[in-house]
């Protein structure tokens, strides 16, 4: 299976790697992974699912922050989608109409 993890963009000043994205990339060895990071690139090519991680983005210095930023980058996403973060997390109902929704640690459920 094909399969893009993608790398919402950060509003921090610095840019960490996507650990998470790594960890479950780890446990979908026997697939076809690409990984997408919009902080660098926005160009997401079709794949049979798109895992996508809103843990860059500065949800614990920021909760208020404009997430209708993020929902423009869910639109931009075609296809099937898994999200997860802690934005999903705490906030799964307004999450819910753009993919399915992993609660809580997505190495949990990948595995």
């Amino acid at each position: 299976m094909k399969i893009n993890l993608i790398n919402l963009p950060s509003e921090e000043t610095s840019i960490l790697p996507p650990l998470d994205l790594a960890y479950i990339g780890a446990l979908l060895k026997d697939h076809e992974l690409k990984l997408v990071d919009f902080n660098f690139d926005d160009k997401v090519e079709e794949a049979d699912l798109n895992i996508v991680g809103t843990t860059g983005v500065d949800y614990y210095n920021n909760p208020p922050l404009n997430l209708d930023h993020i929902f423009s980058y869910l639109d931009m996403i075609k296809g099937r989608k898994i999200i997860f973060g802690p934005h999903v997390t705490s906030t799964p109902e307004i999450f819910k109409k753009y993919g399915l929704l992993v609660i809580g640690e997505p190495e949990i459920t990948i595995r």
